[in-house]
């Protein structure tokens, strides 16, 4: 299944379907806003250029029972950036863990394939963790729901 194209596509829509005005004080107001260029974000979690690199990898798909000898067709092909492989291995995820291989001849490459994505949360300490409602710069609402705490 393709990934959204746009970021927030259900305002979008929301905006479009609503004549493209908004009520004043509103989400969709908001939206607008930071449309029109009224509103920015301030992006705090900024990737270096060499972070944004993307290697080719080959992976296992989902849901599929692999063969006792694995080959090469196997494995579809697909990119993951600097960034998130650093990421997963200092969570000590394995390529075995996450089907991954190394690239070669014979590995399906295919535009209709898109890679499940693995969005990992780790808190900073264990113990006590920090409790925090961050707000969306466009809509002011919650970005985190917070429940039974």
């Amino acid at each position: 299944m393709p990934r959204r194209k746009e970021r927030f596509s259900f305002l979008a829509k929301a905006l479009k379907a609503a004549g493209g005005t908004a009520e004043a004080g509103s989400k969709l107001a908001g939206y607008k806003d930071f449309k029109d260029g009224k509103k920015t974000i301030e992006v705090t979690k900024k990737l270096t250029s060499a972070q944004r690199q993307r290697k080719k990898i080959a992976l296992l798909p989902f849901n599929f029972t692999p063969p006792a000898d694995l080959q090469p067709d196997n494995h579809y092909t697909t990119l993951i950036t600097v960034y998130s492989n650093a990421g997963r291995t200092d969570l000590a995820l394995t390529n075995g863990q996450l089907g991954y291989t190394a690239t070669a001849a014979g590995n399906i490459s295919e535009n209709t394939f898109y890679p499940a994505l693995l969005r990992v949360f780790v808190p900073t300490n264990a113990e006590t963790p920090e409790i925090t409602n961050p707000t969306s710069q466009i809509t002011g609402n919650f970005l985190i729901q917070q429940s039974g705490i």
